[in-house]
C-alpha cells in the first residue's frame, strides 16, 4: 500500500515538474516587462464603485419555461451607490447557462452606466471582461450587439467623467498573454509567475489584442471578427 501511495505521489511531483519547466520556457520567450502601480499617487477622496450579478440556482422550471432571479449589485465608498437590482429572468428552451449569462451582462453594464451618470467615479470595476469574451464569437450577433451597444455608451461616459473601468478576470480562461506568449498555458498561471504585489502587464490596446487572439486562435469568427 506504501509503494502504491509513493508512486502515486511520485507521479504527481513529475507532472507537477513538467508544467513548471513549460512555464520557465513560456516565461523565456515573453518580451513584457510588467510595471509597477504607484499607490502614492491615490487622492485622499478616491472614488471606486464595483458590479457584480449573480442568479438563483438551480432555477424553476415552470410550465416549458425556465425561470431565475437574476441579482445586480453595486459596492462603493460612495454610500448612496450601494444597491440591489431584482430581475426575473424566463427562458424558454435550451442553453440556459449561456442565456442568463447574456442577460446578467447586460444588467451589470446598465447599472454601471447609470452609476456614473449619478456620481463621476475615479474607478469602475467590472466583474469579466469589459467587451464580450471572443471565445463566444460563435453566439448570434444580435446577443453580442446588445451587450457591444451599452458597453460602447459605457466606455464613452467613462470617458467624458474621465473614470477608469478595470474588468477583473479571476478565472483561468483568458488566454490573450498565453497566446502572445506562444504557450499553452492559461494567463493566470502566466501572470501569477510573472507578477509580484502591485505590479500589470499592459498588453497594448483591446482590439489588437482581440484580433490578434482571434485570428491565432481560429476561433469561428464570422461577422464578429469583421465588426471588431
Amino acid at each position: 500500500m506504501n509503494n502504491v501511495l509513493s508512486n502515486a505521489i511520485n507521479q504527481i511531483l513529475e507532472k507537477i515538474d513538467e508544467e513548471i519547466t513549460k512555464i520557465k520556457k513560456s516565461l523565456d520567450r515573453i518580451r513584457i516587462t510588467p510595471k509597477k502601480i504607484d499607490l502614492s499617487l491615490a487622492k485622499d477622496d478616491f472614488t471606486w464603485c464595483a458590479i457584480d450579478s449573480s442568479w438563483q440556482t438551480p432555477p424553476v422550471e415552470f410550465i416549458a419555461k425556465t425561470i431565475a432571479i437574476v441579482y445586480t449589485g453595486a459596492y462603493s465608498n460612495v454610500e448612496e451607490l450601494n444597491t440591489i437590482e431584482i430581475n426575473p429572468f424566463v427562458h424558454e428552451g435550451s442553453n440556459f447557462d449561456v442565456e442568463v449569462y447574456w442577460f446578467s451582462a447586460v444588467k451589470e453594464r446598465q447599472l454601471a452606466l447609470e452609476l456614473i451618470r449619478q456620481t463621476r467615479l475615479d474607478l469602475l470595476i467590472l466583474d469579466g471582461t469589459i467587451t464580450p469574451s471572443p471565445a463566444l464569437a460563435s453566439t448570434p450577433w444580435d446577443k453580442v450587439e446588445k451587450i457591444l451597444k451599452v458597453t460602447e455608451k459605457l466606455i464613452e461616459t467613462a470617458k467624458e467623467n474621465k473614470t477608469t473601468i478595470i474588468g477583473v478576470v479571476k478565472r483561468a480562461r483568458a488566454q490573450y498573454l498565453s497566446t502572445i506568449a506562444n504557450a499553452d498555458i492559461p494567463d493566470k498561471l502566466l501572470a501569477t509567475a510573472l507578477l509580484d504585489y502591485n505590479e500589470y502587464i499592459d498588453l497594448g490596446p483591446l482590439d489588437e489584442v482581440l484580433y490578434s487572439y482571434i485570428t491565432t486562435k481560429r476561433h469561428r469568427t464570422g461577422e464578429f471578427l469583421s465588426r471588431l
